[in-house]
């Protein structure tokens, strides 16, 4: 891997924009969550109406704390 990066004249370790790797990390925490809400949950059985708002509720708010993360980053550009 050295040789490829001597041959084409690349760093060994590029600077990384701190804010492109949290829009990155909330995109991935994003997906994962949304799977965990009880709408997609069916391949596992029906989740029960009771359950179903709790679990749809903290689930949107790990979501939306994520969605601050992502802005607090983009505003301190």
């Amino acid at each position: 891997m050295k040789d490829f990066r001597l041959h084409f004249k690349l760093p060994e370790n590029r600077p990384r924009d701190p804010t492109w790797a949290i829009q990155v990390g909330v995109a991935s925490l994003w997906e994962i969550l949304e799977d965990c809400k009880s709408e997609p949950q069916r391949g596992y059985g029906e989740v029960p109406e009771a359950t179903k708002l709790a679990l749809d509720t903290e689930v949107q708010n790990l979501i939306n704390a994520l969605q601050n993360i992502a802005a607090a980053a983009r505003d301190k550009r």
